[in-house]
């Protein structure tokens, strides 16, 4: 018994070109749609709001060994406009395609531009400062970093 031909695809094939005509800001849901000539293989509701939608397309060809695959993961604001691209597989992009997309949108329900962001608490020295500790045999001596004060143990 032999086997003719068997290939096995999922998804819609979509252009690398049709990801980078979308537009952070602009580009709706349905225009990424109508890009990936399909509706998202799924879609990841938020907790802040935003949904993240991916694009799948598989193709297997058994006889030769052929597999293909394609994955792309946008994330959409509140309004239903494109925030940024989150991830992609085997979706090959122009560094200036892909800087665009990678986003700078910022969605309409996020506080306007004069109020300030919540501030980051500072850290209370500079990493490269701080004394490194491994663990050992005996209490830590932190008395002198060049050794000559240190305690022999």
């Amino acid at each position: 018994m032999s086997l003719a031909g068997c290939s096995l695809t999922t998804g819609r094939y979509y252009t690398d070109e049709s990801i980078a005509s979308l537009t952070p800001g602009q580009s709706t849901m349905m225009e990424a749609t109508r890009a990936f000539n399909a509706p998202p293989t799924a879609q990841y509701p938020q907790s802040d709001g935003t949904t993240l939608a991916r694009w799948d397309y598989k193709l297997s060809l058994v006889t030769d060994a052929v597999y293909a695959r394609k994955s792309t993961l946008l994330q959409f604001g509140a309004d239903g406009r494109l925030i940024r691209l989150v991830d992609s597989d085997n979706v090959f992009l122009p560094g200036d395609s892909r800087q665009k997309l990678l986003g700078v949108y910022v969605p309409a329900d996020t506080p306007p531009a004069d109020v300030p962001p919540a501030m980051a608490p500072a850290p209370a020295e500079d990493a490269a400062s701080m004394p490194i500790f491994i663990p050992g045999n005996g209490p830590a001596d932190t008395s002198a970093s060049d050794g000559k004060n240190a305690t022999p143990r």
